[in-house]
């Protein structure tokens, strides 16, 4: 139960790492960065064959996204049972994911001094988890704005 930690990546080195991933973690994580909102394995694979062409098996959403998450490019909010581009590949920290209910967009936040006071009462309370991800539902700005 640590922070979400990479490798030192900079943003001038993503797209080299990116290209030793292969050319599949490299389709979806496009598609990914170029959503306004998180995705789901199954609109991914849609959009996927979409700009293919051509099916593809789902496996290989899931087996991009494991490596896309593996190297911290990628996270997955699992309230949502959706996949985000990380938004800081380059430093260890732990997100916080704001999601507007109106427009499904997401943003991510630094939450490390939150999850410093959960981490806190888990181990007071000897308990084991398995994953901390935390989602907070709500209206973003520009919806907030143009109503």
């Amino acid at each position: 139960m640590t922070p979400h930690a990479h490798n030192p990546a900079p943003a001038q080195d993503r797209a080299r790492k990116l290209e030793a991933l292969g050319r599949v973690p490299r389709e979806v994580y496009d598609l990914l960065a170029a959503s306004p909102m998180p995705l789901k394995a199954y609109e991914l694979l849609w959009r996927l064959q979409e700009k293919r062409g051509r099916r593809a098996p789902p496996s290989t959403i899931y087996r991009a996204v494991s490596v896309l998450i593996d190297q911290g490019l990628v996270h997955k909010i699992e309230s949502r049972n959706a996949f985000i581009v990380c938004s800081a590949p380059d430093k260890a920290h732990d997100p916080v994911f704001l999601v507007c209910e109106r427009c499904k967009s997401a943003l991510e936040t630094d939450g490390s001094a939150a999850m410093d006071a959960v981490r806190e009462r888990v181990k007071e309370a000897k308990f084991r988890p398995l994953h901390l991800n935390f989602v907070v539902s709500g209206t973003c700005r520009n919806c907030e704005e143009s109503k």
